[in-house]
C-alpha cells in the first residue's frame, strides 16, 4: 500500500474550516513547494505553474468556474508526487 505523503504546511481543522477558497490557496503553495524541489523538464515545470495561476485567477470569479479549474487539475493530476494534493483539492472545490 502506497504511503500518502505529508502536507509540507500542516493544514488543521480549523484551516479546513475557514473557506473552500484559503484551503485551495493553501494547498496550490504546497504544490508550489513541491514543484520547486522535483526534477522535472523545464517546460512541465512551467506547464504545472501556468496551471496553478489559472487556477488561482479563477478564484477572482464569482463564482470560480468549475470547468477551467477541472482543466487544469487535470493536467496536473499525472504528475507523480502531486496526485495526493490534486486530489485534495478537487474535493475542496468540489469538481
Amino acid at each position: 500500500m502506497k504511503e500518502e505523503p505529508q502536507p509540507l504546511l500542516q493544514m488543521n481543522d480549523r484551516m479546513m474550516g475557514t473557506s473552500n477558497r484559503d484551503s485551495a490557496v493553501h494547498l496550490l503553495e504546497e504544490i508550489r513547494q513541491l514543484l520547486s524541489h522535483m526534477t522535472l523538464t523545464e517546460q512541465k515545470r512551467e506547464q504545472l505553474l501556468e496551471a496553478i495561476s489559472v487556477i488561482e485567477a479563477e478564484f477572482e470569479h464569482d463564482p470560480p468556474r468549475k470547468i477551467i479549474i477541472d482543466g487544469m487539475l487535470r493536467t496536473m493530476d499525472d504528475v507523480e508526487g502531486i496526485e495526493f494534493y490534486c486530489k485534495r483539492l478537487k474535493k475542496v472545490m468540489r469538481v
